[in-house]
């Protein structure tokens, strides 16, 4: 068997290592499946790159627009990928991660015409209020957002399986395809182990607070708060981010965007605590970030806003802060920080939920077995 995994996501952001992750996970399950990754280059614009990354067959493909405008919105490289899929891949499955422009046509033209089976994951939400909301503002979010919105429902419609990653959005797809294969299936991490050179490197940041990933603007500015707000009553407790615009000040360490993601895995590894500061936005509730499956993966304690997307799981592994003000969860970091017996129990509830739901071992199990239920379709 075959199977295309089709992302919109350039090769080098993470969600793009997530894939690869699950990938590997999935091919020591089942080695009679061969794996292709549909990825966008970082800076190809005319020509599809193609490697072989640990058995992976990965095709990157061109697009026209820039850097981080590469967002899964270019006609050219939608086109590229249905050549590639009616004339260059022999394959059983497509299983594409949203529903963007360039993952919508491409994932239609493989259903509809190839006839292929469709398997569609529910990462992240493009649509009126999502992402793109946060990313652009509120105009598009009701102009361009409102289309997006219809092709993602058109999409689940159309596939044979819906995996989704969290228990709202498991509600929403029931009721867009009740024929569907369905399942929550979230985001989940491999176990990836340091070297000593970047022990070395990284030490200094020992025992600090950890925040990796993106942020909006106001969830920067409320990063920079808690920092502040922290130095004036525990100036000793430093607080660290990467993968975010945040830049060095007096309170606050910023990394910027590491290469290596080791390096990531690393000092989220030799944190005391991390941190999870989202807004209770629309966005945030309809995705899960990749970041808390790294911090469940090293068994982290893990203080978080109290928003929706975690209220609602039934196992309760984060301390929750008592709102989504600065002086609340500084005040949880602060009370957190010397409580040893706290931050334990808090990281075995941590280890506990990724072996349970975020392993990639038992996540991939889960979706091979859905692979094979749509064949049998």
């Amino acid at each position: 068997m075959n199977i295309v995994f089709n992302i919109h996501n350039r090769r080098s952001n993470t969600a793009t290592q997530k894939v690869i992750e699950l990938i590997s996970s999935l091919s020591k399950n089942d080695s009679n499946i061969n794996y292709y990754l549909f990825c966008t280059s970082d800076n190809n614009k005319l020509f599809v790159k193609k490697e072989v990354h640990k058995k992976i067959v990965i095709y990157e493909f061109p697009d026209m627009l820039f850097g981080k405008l590469r967002q899964g919105v270019d006609i050219y490289n939608s086109l590229m990928r249905m050549y590639y899929l009616s004339k260059k891949i022999n394959y059983d499955i497509l299983h594409s991660v949203d529903a963007r422009p360039t993952i919508f046509f491409s994932s239609i033209f493989s259903k509809i015409f190839l006839k292929k089976i469709l398997v569609l994951s529910w990462w992240d939400y493009a649509g009126k209020g999502g992402i793109f909301d946060q990313k652009f503002g509120i105009f598009f979010s009701n102009s361009f957002g409102m289309i997006l919105q219809k092709m993602d429902i058109f999409l689940r419609k159309k596939a044979d399986a819906n995996l989704v990653v969290n228990e709202d959005l498991l509600k929403k797809v029931n009721k867009i395809n009740k024929s569907s294969i369905n399942k929550l299936i979230r985001v989940g991490s491999n176990e990836i182990k340091s070297t000593i050179e970047i022990e070395n490197k990284l030490n200094i940041y020992k025992n600090s607070i950890f925040y990796c990933g993106a942020l909006t603007y106001d969830e920067e500015k409320l990063l920079i708060d808690i920092a502040n707000y922290i130095a004036n009553i525990r100036p000793e407790i430093k607080l660290v981010t990467a993968g975010n615009n945040i830049t060095n000040n007096q309170n606050i360490i910023g990394l910027g965007f590491l290469k290596n993601f080791d390096d990531i895995i690393h000092l989220i590894r030799i944190s005391k605590i991390v941190l999870l500061p989202f807004n209770n936005t629309s966005h945030n509730n309809n995705r899960w970030p990749s970041k808390i499956s790294d911090f469940a993966m090293e068994g982290k304690a893990i203080i978080s806003t109290p928003i929706n997307l975690l209220k609602n799981i039934s196992y309760s592994f984060c301390i929750f802060t008592k709102n989504f003000s600065y002086q609340s969860i500084g005040d949880a970091i602060i009370e957190t920080y010397d409580n040893d017996s706290k931050i334990e129990k808090y990281e075995n509830l941590s280890k506990s939920f990724f072996e349970n739901e975020l392993c990639n071992k038992k996540i991939s199990q889960m979706i091979n077995n859905i692979y094979r239920n749509c064949q049998n379709l």
